[in-house]
């Protein structure tokens, strides 16, 4: 889904620029032909390119760290809420993809039924329906609809001069493939802008086929004029009138452009492939020492010859990297792992982040080691017959119950599964009070699951 949004948006930014150069530097040239190639190759680049990757190699050196025990870290798990952007503009694509391809179905389908409700008579390579119930001419391909009761004999004769240059050149081609183009990326603007576009400049070749049969571009002219007040525009045809037409009008009387402009386009269109080409370099960084391996395994290298016995001076290991020490509490006072033996610990309790400086400040910014040791007058019980050890031990009922670090109740005790169970200790005394204050003078008993 995301490589798929990505693909999308490079896509757009392709066709975007490709727009903008046809708009402020093709546009007013006379060159249909080339132009319509151009536009068409914006299509292809636009397609292909995000899909090309120059993948470039950097060979760095990677710094070499000592390993560092680590201790695990208990999560505490909470619950957040955060929307997936991703997964939003996809479903908003989605959306406006199923409207707009539905509209293209029903265009077309509209069209293939108007094409079969009427009548043909062939004409060169033209099948032409004249109906009174035609307000405008227009073309699909080889099929043109028109009205001739609306036009004299040569008006007629124009519009078919027009109507065969889009026959002939397979313009209606370009038109469904500029309309499909703009139904996947509905939501670029320059698609809409690409589109027209496509549309006048086709308009402009057919012009220019028309005048250049010798027929008078005056009269050519008026008829476009006539049918500007019976305009009916039908999706996905090309209509002999257009909305722009005044950009028609001046096109036909403009003088032809000059043969040195059409470099325009060999050059710029090598610049622009370059300039986003850029944007598809994909650098890849490379381990120094494995690069060394492998040239060393590709062409091996005889041994040096014997050297005499000289001894050399052997260097110093690498300084370990610098680790932010965690602050560590031995049974609630402040003291260094290397004072303690693995054997003598009870429990371990690791703090980060925000429940670290939450508890002990400042002090708990790079974590906290909380350790309880095992004690002389600590009791262990059994886990297999917890009831009957609890009361060989003699503590009395207000005697303090905790599992997992949770105060508790004696009867929930008795009732864990003994199977959960990792350990169970009692600790009387002076390590009660000292460990859960003035509620464990009456003796303690910690239990401790498997799951904590």
């Amino acid at each position: 889904m995301e490589a798929f949004i990505y693909f999308i948006l490079k896509s757009s930014l392709l066709l975007s620029g490709f727009y903008l150069v046809y708009h402020f530097l093709l546009r007013k040239e006379t060159f249909f032909q080339a132009n319509r190639w151009f536009l068409w190759l914006g299509f292809v680049v636009s397609l292909v390119l995000p899909f090309i990757s120059i993948v470039k190699t950097v060979v760095v050196e990677v710094p070499v760290f000592q390993p560092i025990e680590t201790l695990p870290v208990y999560k505490t798990a909470t619950e957040t809420f955060a929307v997936d952007w991703i997964e939003l503009a996809f479903a908003l694509y989605a959306i406006g993809l199923f409207f707009f391809l539905m509209k293209f179905i029903f265009n077309l389908i509209q069209l293939v039924k108007n094409i079969r409700k009427h009548t043909f008579k062939k004409l060169n390579n033209l099948l032409i329906a004249d109906d009174e119930s035609i307000q405008s001419p227009y073309s699909f391909f080889n099929f043109v609809f028109l009205n001739t009761t609306d036009f004299g004999e040569k008006e007629t004769a124009y519009i078919f001069k027009h109507e065969q240059a889009h026959a002939e050149g397979f313009h209606s081609i370009d038109l469904l493939f500029a309309n499909l183009y703009t139904v996947f990326f509905w939501f670029n603007p320059f698609a809409w802008l690409y589109n027209k576009a496509i549309e006048q400049n086709l308009e402009f070749i057919a012009d220019e086929s028309s005048i250049a049969s010798k027929i008078d571009k005056n009269q050519y002219q008026l008829t476009l004029l006539k049918s500007f007040s019976i305009d009916a525009k039908i999706p996905l045809t090309h209509p002999f009138y257009k909305s722009f037409l005044k950009n028609r009008i001046v096109m036909m009387n403009q003088r032809k452009s000059p043969k040195h402009n059409a470099l325009k386009s060999s050059v710029i269109l090598p610049l622009l492939v370059l300039f986003f080409l850029q944007f598809q370099v994909e650098v890849v960084a490379q381990d120094k020492s494995k690069t060394i391996k492998e040239t060393s395994s590709e062409a091996p290298i005889p041994p040096p010859p014997p050297t005499p016995n000289v001894e050399t001076p052997t260097p110093p290991p690498p300084p370990p990297p610098f680790v932010e020490k965690p602050l560590v509490l031995i049974d609630g006072v402040e003291q260094t792992l290397e004072e303690i033996k693995p054997e003598d610990i009870k429990t371990i309790n690791v703090l980060k982040d925000e429940h670290a400086t939450g508890k002990y400040g400042e002090k708990g910014k790079n974590g906290v080691i909380e350790i309880t040791l095992i004690h002389p007058d600590d009791a262990y019980l059994s886990s297999k017959n917890l009831k009957s050890d609890i009361q060989s031990n003699n503590l009395p009922e207000n005697a303090l119950y905790v599992i997992d670090d949770k105060i508790t109740t004696r009867d929930a005790v008795e009732k864990l599964n003994p199977e959960n169970i990792r350990a169970v200790y009692v600790i009387k005394d002076g390590q009660a009070t000292k460990k859960y204050g003035e509620k464990g003078k009456y003796g303690v008993i910690e239990v401790f699951t498997k799951d904590f």
